[in-house]
């Protein structure tokens, strides 16, 4: 019998690996197409409830300000860009599957409610809670299966931040279509206005609370300190969305106070935040490249302009000059290797990598790299 066991126990539990491959890709399909149904339900709804007018100047408010907004946020990430794939990923589970999963809930909830006077507070309040939550589960998703891409403060910022943008801009459909229905173009734009142009980065910013806390998380080693950190990033997340929805419940004074008190030192602390990880990550790739520099595969001009923001924009305007879009494109690609190298020694380092053969195999991959960039680059 255990004989048996032994025999047949590894076939039984060993899954060829082409078949998973199939498993996997085809279970991704599932989940897009699901995500893609729940995250087109919104629009639906709003075509049906407030007429084809209503959707289309919705829709396209709501998209108008998208690719902007978007730039503006991947800027952010200088010395190792994100994959466009999971960044893309992001922003399509933030518009769908979240925006879905909130707009059930906070529906039940009011439902349950009966909108009771008593509970009105609490209804308004519970919005930030589920929303939060919902958007929260895409960041703890990538935080658990992607620790090779989502390492750090400002991964934590630039996917919450995509997150925030494509549940803002599915909520806007129904915001702006509304204000449309009501009271025709002009109350679009007002609404456009106000949503769209000077609060862009509420839901990404409520977000980035969440994306901070996660990538604190990132550099605690005991468990509980990282646990503590990720709930607290959500709390704030939390607390942030409460304060806006019910300074927004009251209007006038109270909301522009909000704004003005509240709101932009909260996203001008964001940005002093933001600046502060820029400099690190830079004197991370200074250090981490130092052997490069000392064994003379680096000159050090190349090691100061790989750990500069202000020389790799030099750079790449020389190369536009030079050589136009094509060599522009060209002039990043030495500089992301420099990041993905810099960081992965750093997070072995860290001990949040393994330092075993495939870690060590990809070191000297992204070496030999960096140096075939930067002489087809020659711009040292």
């Amino acid at each position: 019998m255990l004989a048996s066991i032994a025999i047949h126990a590894p076939i039984q539990s060993n899954v060829p690996t082409p078949t998973r491959r199939a498993l996997r890709r085809w279970g991704a399909l599932a989940a897009a197409l699901l995500c893609l149904v729940l995250g087109l339900a919104v629009p639906v709804m709003v075509g049906v409830e407030l007429g084809m007018m209503a959707l289309v100047l919705g829709l396209a408010l709501a998209t108008l300000p998208v690719p902007l907004y978007v730039t503006m946020l991947l800027w952010i990430d200088r010395f190792e860009a994100e994959p466009p794939e999971l960044l893309g990923l992001s922003f399509f589970l933030g518009a769908t599957a979240s925006v879905f999963t909130a707009a059930v809930a906070n529906t039940a909830i009011r439902g349950w409610a009966g909108g009771e006077p008593a509970l009105e507070v609490w209804v308004i309040a519970s919005g930030p809670v589920v929303e939060e939550l919902s958007k929260g589960a895409v960041l703890i998703g990538l935080f658990l299966r992607r620790k090779d891409e989502f390492d750090g403060v400002l991964d934590g910022i630039v996917y919450a931040g995509m997150v925030g943008l494509g549940f803002a801009m599915a909520e806007n459909i129904q915001y702006y279509g509304h204000a449309a229905f009501a009271g025709g173009v002009p109350a679009g734009t007002r609404m456009f206005v106000l949503r769209g142009l000077l609060a862009p980065f509420a839901h990404p910013l409520f977000t980035a609370a969440t994306g901070l806390g996660l990538g604190l998380a990132l550099r605690a080693r005991r468990s509980g300190l990282k646990l503590a950190l990720g709930v607290f990033g959500l709390i704030g997340s939390v607390a942030l969305h409460a304060i806006w929805n019910l300074s927004a419940m009251y209007g006038g004074a109270t909301l522009k106070a909000t704004y003005v008190f509240v709101m932009v030192p909260v996203f001008a602390l964001g940005l002093l935040i933001i600046a502060l990880e820029i400099r690190r990550e830079g004197r991370i790739v200074a250090e981490q490249l130092l052997r490069e520099l000392q064994a003379g595969l680096l000159s050090p001009a190349e090691h100061a302009r790989l750990a500069s923001v202000p020389a790799r924009l030099a750079a790449r305007w020389r190369a536009l000059r030079r050589g136009g879009f094509a060599a522009w494109r060209a002039s990043a690609r030495p500089h992301q290797l420099a990041g993905e190298l810099a960081l992965l020694r750093h997070r072995v380092a860290a001990g949040v990598i393994a330092a075993d053969d495939a870690t060590r195999a990809r070191e000297s991959a992204l070496v030999d790299s960096l140096i075939a960039a930067l002489r087809a680059t020659d711009d040292g």
